[in-house]
């Protein structure tokens, strides 16, 4: 991702930044390695897709004819006060009337040339199975209930490397006495994305600390690797340093898998969110006092700099942080073998149907609601 000038980014330009990428798709299900997978004589007991923008590849589900278990890997439950929740509603029909209106028939069309043989879209995304969602409720608020929907936060964690085989592992032992901050945009942001003004704000403000600073971030050719404590890496072991013992902070846009790997380290989080799920992230990570999140755009050096020292002299960040760890990884069964069970219960039971709910009509989710709340009144009543 080019151009952060306008970061974070707005409703409409959230929008379309989400549901980017129609063309591309359309191209990847027309390619010679996807149109030869599809003629294959093959057979499969469950499909595995990703929930995010688009239902364009659930005709691959069709075509073999399997159960489905869609994976989402953002999730935005959060805490929400009223004006909050007003912000939420006006978000959700944004997106619902923007891929409903824009995005959907877009796509049906595009698939009804590919697969002119394909149910409607609509048709294929209620037959999903299961929903495996990645979070976790200790950080966001637990999904609907709903028997379809599984959370598998953190199932990526524990797979890689001892740190030991990283250069890294030097530079975080030199400087365990006066710790270590890991900075990090992800991998979507690099050195050319970043203005040089916002760039110069980071580096000055990051120079003036004691602590180690590890900031990911490919430079152009011939850039120092080092700037006095500042060390510059083009790839992190993000997970493992942040189980290091000095590091004392994560600076993050504030993207799930990272925001879930410094929860599980219990690392306090300084967030720059950016666009997407990422100011939900960082939302729930500050109600939970485990870090904070500051204006990207409006950032200056004096800020930064502040709140970095406030942050990691402030012991409730870092004893919430470690609160929130002991809730997150407190779990009867590892989350990775909780998706393959999962995977394992549809495949033995043939799509697992019964998990479905019957639709409602919109009187029908009332009469419920309200029958569900007096049967709490009069449980609590007893």
């Amino acid at each position: 991702m080019d151009g952060l000038d306008s970061a974070p980014l707005g409703l409409i330009d959230n929008i379309r930044q989400v549901f980017d990428g129609l063309e591309d798709y359309e191209s990847m299900l027309t390619s010679r390695p996807i149109r030869e997978f599809l003629v294959k004589n093959s057979s499969y007991d469950l499909v595995i897709v990703e929930l995010f923008n688009t239902d364009m590849f659930l005709p691959i589900v069709h075509r073999f004819g399997a159960p489905y278990i869609a994976i989402s890997p953002c999730f935005a439950g959060r805490p929400m006060d009223l004006t909050t929740r007003a912000w939420n509603v006006l978000y959700h029909l944004a997106f619902t009337g923007y891929y409903d209106f824009v995005v959907g028939p877009v796509a049906q069309r595009t698939v009804d040339r590919i697969f002119p043989d394909a149910p409607p879209l609509s048709k294929l995304a209620s037959n999903v199975s299961l929903i495996l969602v990645n979070t976790h409720g200790s950080l966001h608020q637990p999904p609907n209930s709903s028997p379809r929907i599984v959370e598998i936060g953190g199932s990526h964690l524990g797979h890689q490397d001892p740190i030991e085989r990283h250069e890294i592992h030097a530079w975080l032992d030199k400087y365990t006495s006066r710790g270590t901050i890991l900075f990090s945009l992800g991998s979507m942001f690099n050195a050319g994305s970043i203005p040089e003004a916002k760039r110069n704000i980071f580096r000055n403000a990051l120079k003036r600390l004691p602590q180690l600073v590890i900031w990911k971030m490919a430079l152009p050719p011939g850039e120092n690797r080092t700037d006095g404590n500042i060390v510059y890496s083009e790839w992190v072991p993000q997970e493992i340093v942040l189980g290091h013992e000095s590091v004392n902070l994560f600076i993050y846009h504030g993207g799930l898998l990272g925001i879930l790997e410094a929860v599980s380290s219990g690392v306090p989080i300084l967030g720059l969110p950016m666009f997407g799920d990422m100011a939900s992230n960082m939302a729930a990570v500050e109600a939970s006092g485990a870090g904070l999140a500051l204006p990207y755009r409006n950032l200056t050096e004096d800020l930064f700099y502040d709140t970095i020292v406030s942050m990691i002299n402030d012991t409730r960040y870092k004893n919430n942080a470690k609160k929130l760890a002991s809730l997150f990884n407190d779990r009867p069964v590892k989350p990775l073998d909780l998706a393959v069970y999962w995977c394992e219960y549809v495949i033995n039971h043939k799509g697992a149907p019964h998990l479905r709910k019957p639709t409602l009509a919109w009187y029908q989710v009332w009469v419920y609601r309200e029958s569900s709340k007096n049967q709490r009144i009069m449980t609590t009543t007893k």
